[in-house]
């Protein structure tokens, strides 16, 4: 049973399959089978192939359309009384049963702020308006400034909050207001 080439019963071709080989350390690293050409991909030319799905028109329309918005439903009605329960740090009922819970807190470029909220029974998300700084509000801060006392937004209660620098506004990380510029 000596093949044409070693003591192996298959001949020198397969004899490197052989586990003595693998020990020796003169066997391959991994063996990797000829694949015959009936089963080959065939060659990529760049031609166009006028049945593949990518040459398929598409349904009218839907790829056009805008991306679904991650914003949240705006809250218009009872947004005065939610406010004032965010402002003391409360639990803030949900339309939909539950209650809100805070996802972001965003800045608008008019100084005032938006609320992002998510519900706590539906998953449902709202968009809370936080209106802009007050001229009193804005004057309250600047004596605080220049007193040298902590700058606290003038709208949060409990907790109180102070007021952070964001691209050189004195900006309430709870509400995103802006409320001037730091001294």
């Amino acid at each position: 049973m000596n093949g044409p080439g070693g003591d192996h019963p298959v001949g020198p071709v397969r004899s490197f399959l052989n586990r003595a080989s693998f020990q020796q350390g003169t066997g391959p690293l991994y063996f990797r089978p000829r694949v015959p050409s009936l089963l080959r991909a065939p060659a990529r030319t760049g031609a166009h192939d006028p049945r593949s799905p990518a040459a398929l028109p598409m349904a009218s329309g839907w790829h056009t359309q805008e991306p679904a918005s991650s914003e949240g439903i705006p809250l218009e009605k009872g947004a005065k009384a939610l406010l004032q329960v965010y402002y003391r740090g409360g639990h803030m009922p949900s339309p939909m049963g539950g209650f809100l819970v805070t996802l972001r807190v965003r800045p608008e470029s008019d100084g005032s702020g938006t609320v992002l909220l998510e519900c706590s029974a539906s998953s449902l998300r709202y968009e809370l308006k936080v209106p802009k700084a007050t001229r009193k509000e804005r004057s309250a801060v600047k004596e605080a400034q220049d007193a040298g006392d902590p700058v606290l937004c003038p709208r949060h209660t409990e907790p109180t909050r102070r007021l952070q620098r964001v691209g050189g506004h004195l900006v309430c990380p709870a509400c995103g207001v802006r409320y001037g510029r730091p001294a």
